[in-house]
């Protein structure tokens, strides 16, 4: 049996010395990271395969009656719900005008840039937040189930 003849010890210090050199530099974590982003664009897209073959099939559709039976509400729960959606989406108003204003007055902080992005991001949850409880009071005014796009592009009638 032949015994396998290690490499110099030239070879072997100039080999240690571009690993070293190469995870100095960082080439060793670049491989890494990109391995992680190329397993992200793979789940990216594999989602939106399947997003693509996902159709309305595959989901329930009822009435606005069918699903308050299926659910077993009477119309005592319905304008509890109604008035506390209401309530919510009120309040949730409020905040925003009150963000609103902390966003008109942030020119004249200490520091008007972070203020500038805090207080957009305080109107633009506390918006969502009034825009969703709003929406589903509307949807137990009306007694119907309806998408939130045509809902929200209907600003005259269903608003």
């Amino acid at each position: 049996m032949e015994q396998q003849q290690k490499h110099g010890i030239a070879r072997r210090a100039v080999v240690g010395v571009g690993k070293a050199w190469s995870y100095s530099i960082g080439l060793t974590s670049l491989a890494r990271e990109l391995g992680r982003i190329g397993g992200n664009v793979a789940a990216v897209g594999g989602y939106v395969r399947r997003k693509l073959a996902d159709g309305p099939q595959n989901y329930r559709h009822e009435t606005f009656v069918e699903a308050v039976e299926r659910l077993g509400l009477d119309e005592a729960h319905l304008i509890r719900q109604g008035r506390a959606f209401k309530q919510r989406a009120i309040w949730f108003f409020v905040a925003t005008l009150a963000a609103a204003g902390a966003l008109a007055y942030a020119p004249f902080t200490n520091h008007p840039v972070n203020a500038f992005f805090i207080a957009l991001g305080a109107v633009a949850l506390t918006g969502a937040r009034w825009l969703k409880w709003h929406f589903r009071y509307c949807q137990i005014r009306d007694a119907e189930l309806y998408s939130f796009g045509p809902w929200f592009w209907s600003l005259g009638r269903r608003w």
